[in-house]
């Protein structure tokens, strides 16, 4: 018995971005909470921020588990749609939310053994925040248009899955003048000649 797998475009799409989101937001956190946890406090301290370490990771895997299934579940809802839109719009807002939990490592003095390191990160995870101000700005917009313009999203929608179908449709050629024709017309709408449909 043969077990055939079919994946749509859009399914590959989601399954490759949901392991991507795991992988980011939950698996490297992961790793780096216990590597880090094994570390501490005999090899590395991480001055101020060690008192916060396991509330900033809690934290950080709600969010991850949070963004990890919006990620999945986004391709259920039709493209223009406004449930689209609010899940974008949320999960944008809690990747803003997550980097501005994992910022509060931007400045640390790290002691490792007899040496110590200060490590100042702020500068990136601002310029993070700021770029994601702007997503989070443009699915507001978004969200506004779809609600605006549903009527024109799901003429646009429809029309557009309309003319996949007519494509997909296999096409009859005329035997006087070898045009293509489609399988509805009766007459070829080169030269006139009837037109047979084999099937």
């Amino acid at each position: 018995m043969k077990i055939s797998l079919k994946l749509r475009k859009n399914e590959i799409i989601q399954i490759s971005l949901t392991i991507l989101t795991f992988i980011l937001t939950l698996l490297l956190p992961i790793i780096g909470y216990f590597q880090f946890k094994m570390a501490m406090p005999n090899e590395i301290y991480l001055s101020d921020f060690q008192e916060n370490y396991d509330i900033v990771f809690i934290g950080t895997i709600i969010i991850g588990i949070l963004l990890t299934g919006f990620r999945y579940y986004l391709y259920y809802f039709p493209q223009y749609s406004l449930r689209r839109g609010i899940i974008n719009l949320l999960n944008s807002v809690l990747i803003m939310i997550f980097l501005i939990f994992t910022s509060q490592i931007g400045n640390l003095d790290i002691t490792i053994e007899n040496s110590s390191l200060y490590l100042n990160l702020t500068g990136v995870f601002l310029l993070l925040i700021v770029i994601w101000s702007l997503f989070i700005f443009k699915n507001i917009y978004d969200l506004v248009d779809f609600k605006l313009n549903q009527n024109y999203y799901k003429t646009f929608v429809r029309e557009r899955k309309f003319r996949k179908k007519i494509k997909s449709r296999p096409l009859i050629k005329c035997p006087q003048c070898k045009y293509m024709c489609r399988p509805e017309w009766k007459k070829c709408p080169i030269c006139n000649a009837k037109i047979t449909n084999m099937n």
